[in-house]
């Protein structure tokens, strides 16, 4: 999902000229990076493992951007996703 929403707005930059060709790719791991810190809360790990799978130590400064601003707009709207995880398997437990 994160990638293909990444992918989409490569195309749309592409499209005003604002985005080569073979930036397509880096933005749809900037989207997939996103959409998964989202969800775990888990900023360097997502970066460290998409940075390693995509072996582009150059795309490490935009990645960390991409996460720090799904951290932050992850923990304003809602808890993470092993916090859910935790309430569900165990409602007896209150987590902050």
């Amino acid at each position: 999902m994160g990638a293909a929403l990444g992918r989409l707005m490569g195309e749309a930059l592409l499209a005003a000229d604002l985005a080569s060709e073979r930036d397509l790719g880096t933005w749809a791991l900037l989207g997939a990076a996103a959409v998964l810190t989202g969800m775990t809360r888990m900023m360097m790990t997502v970066a460290i493992i998409l940075v390693e799978v995509a072996k582009d130590a150059h795309a490490l400064p935009a990645l960390m951007i991409a996460v720090a601003g799904a951290r932050l707009v992850g923990d304003l709207i809602c808890h993470g996703f092993d916090h859910g995880m935790i309430e569900l398997e165990n409602p007896s437990t209150s987590l902050p």
